[in-house]
């Protein structure tokens, strides 16, 4: 069963397929490389070696967003549940790593109702770089689907109602774009 991005549980399932996928194509360069060194009777000059030499790119592509996973700790089934119950109806999204060129941060949790975006990230360096980052999320939201506010706590917003459910979606979906 695939997790979707911005469900709890997602860092988990994305170490285990991008671990996977990094093997594999580790797995075929090698595997190409050893068939031209055995047809060419151990000479590396041939053309399976470029092919495996071209091949370690997107192997190391895969090795980098592998990486980028394994540092990420996922939430608790508790955390999960305790956002959920605050958030009520608005949409909640979970586990998301936001990267800007200076600064990257993970949000436990996002909720998202109309136009209002509320992070919650424990991160004890998040108050210095929480600023780049909303900053960020609300220029990058701004082109995409208008003015947005972004704010740290979640209990404030859960008691409001919800009166643009799409735009809350698109704002949604935005987030999740601009998430690892």
């Amino acid at each position: 069963m695939k997790i979707e991005k911005g469900s709890a549980g997602y860092v988990q399932s994305q170490k285990k397929i991008r671990t996977i996928r990094t093997i594999a194509l580790f797995a075929v360069v090698f595997a190409v490389f050893a068939v031209g060194m055995i047809l060419n009777k151990g000479d590396r000059r041939n053309i399976y070696s470029i092919v495996a030499a071209v091949g370690c790119i997107p192997a190391a592509m895969s090795a980098v967003s592998m990486i980028m996973m394994w540092m990420r700790k996922p939430v608790t089934a508790s955390f999960a549940e305790e956002m959920q119950r605050l958030a009520g109806d608005t949409r909640l999204l979970m586990e998301l790593y936001i990267t800007t060129s200076e600064h990257g941060l993970y949000l436990h949790a996002a909720a998202v109702k109309d136009n209002c975006v509320a992070a919650y990230a424990p991160d004890p360096r998040s108050e210095s770089v929480f600023s780049d980052v909303s900053r960020h999320i609300r220029n990058s939201l701004e082109q995409a689907c208008g003015p947005a506010e972004v704010m740290i706590t979640l209990k404030e917003l859960a008691a409001e109602e919800t009166s643009n459910p799409d735009l809350q979606e698109e704002i949604a979906q935005v987030l999740l774009l601009l998430s690892l």
